[in-house]
């Protein structure tokens, strides 16, 4: 190797030794950890060779990194020194994924409980005749008393996660209605093996995922209608729809309809639905008095044998109306900011209601104050 030693040249470094350009010499070896790089040199008149700055010098341009699986001059190329910020980045792993997926990757005994969670809301709703005759696809104007019945599931978790077990007494504190459709469930699971073990039956890992039908209060609504909110994580399907591949959500979910199920809630006057903002695919809240007390309408969908919506919609079409008309203020304020994610059909229904009711500033006032204090 040349030494390199200041010499008597005004401004720059003397080289002695043999000449780096010669034949059969070779590029200094790849410094050590901690070391000044070498320096290259040119030729100088005179004979002499100036000693050129080392592109890696502060301000200079970084060599360009050879491409993977190259070798160079150096020996393999390593990464580019950079700031923090870059090498973060860099290093950064792939977003999360959902806490569903990750929990489901984690323990195959999650996926297997949540397959068994839409495996028994499906011996629910048939034991409930709330399929078309002979078909696997849901009646669309029983669709309310689906989102109930699996809401109820939900609320009851704890002794239905019991009764799974087989534990004394948690069958007896079921209502008799799910009493009799978990019973013809486990007797069914049990035959075909599929049942997990008990200590496998974990709340979270059955009711844990965001694929699950339940109560929700969003804080935003107006009083009366946070208590009568079940929430949808995706929409549900209909016979028209054409997916490549279906979530077991909307394979559960599946009405007989050839138009958006969640239209039917609205137009016929049902209930309300509004857009849940930053889901993906979209998550719906389906607001309606009867999600709560599906009394009326479970009756009067068994009180004929081929009901319409139109029929519907003279029976319990006006519940919804009135518990607008009773708060007509907090809804005129939520319209007011919310809009964009309330649906056509329900907006218009809104709408339909305040122009029969006159404003009230004073009401107005008061709401939005609440408002702001919550």
């Amino acid at each position: 190797q040349a030494s390199v030693l200041r010499g008597p040249t005004q401004g720059g470094l003397c080289v002695q030794g043999p000449h780096l350009a010669m034949e059969g010499s070779q590029m200094p070896i790849q410094q050590a950890a901690g070391e000044q790089p070498a320096e290259h040199t040119a030729p100088s008149a005179g004979g002499a060779e100036r000693a050129q700055p080392s592109p890696s010098r502060a301000g200079d341009q970084p060599r360009t990194p050879g491409k993977k699986g190259e070798q160079g001059c150096d020996g393999p190329t390593a990464a580019p020194a950079s700031s923090d910020g870059v090498v973060q980045a860099a290093t950064r792993e792939t977003p999360e994924k959902d806490r569903n997926s990750k929990l489901v990757a984690e323990s195959p005994e999650a996926a297997a409980c949540q397959q068994l969670y839409y495996r028994l809301l499906r011996a629910v709703f048939h034991d409930l005749e709330l399929y078309v005759p002979e078909t696997s696809m849901l009646d669309s104007k029983k669709q309310l008393l689906a989102y109930h019945h699996a809401a109820m599931i939900f609320e009851l978790r704890k002794p239905v996660i019991g009764a799974l077990r087989k534990e004394d007494n948690k069958l007896e504190e079921l209502p008799s209605q799910y009493q009799r459709a978990l019973c013809t469930f486990i007797e069914a699971e049990g035959k075909a093996g599929s049942l997990p073990e008990p200590r496998a039956l974990r709340e979270k890992f059955v009711f844990g995922h965001e694929g699950v039908i339940k109560f929700v209060e969003p804080p935003s609504l107006p009083k009366e209608a946070r208590s009568s909110c079940v929430i949808l994580r995706e929409k549900p399907h209909c016979s028209t729809d054409q997916v490549k591949s279906i979530s077991p959500f909307r394979e559960l979910i599946r009405f007989r309809c050839t138009t958006n199920p969640l239209s039917l809630v609205d137009e016929v006057g049902l209930g309300l639905v509004i857009m849940v903002e930053g889901t993906m695919p979209r998550a719906f809240i389906v607001i309606s008095p009867l999600l709560r007390d599906p009394s009326k309408l479970a009756e009067a969908c068994s009180a004929h044998t081929k009901v319409t919506l139109s029929s519907l919609h003279t029976q319990v079409g006006t519940m919804v109306n009135d518990m607008i008309g009773r708060e007509v203020d907090a809804w005129r304020a939520f319209v007011q900011r919310r809009a964009s994610i309330v649906m056509k059909g329900s907006l218009n229904a809104i709408a339909h209601v305040l122009r029969k009711v006159p404003n009230s500033s004073a009401g107005s006032d008061a709401v939005v104050a609440e408002t702001i204090r919550e």
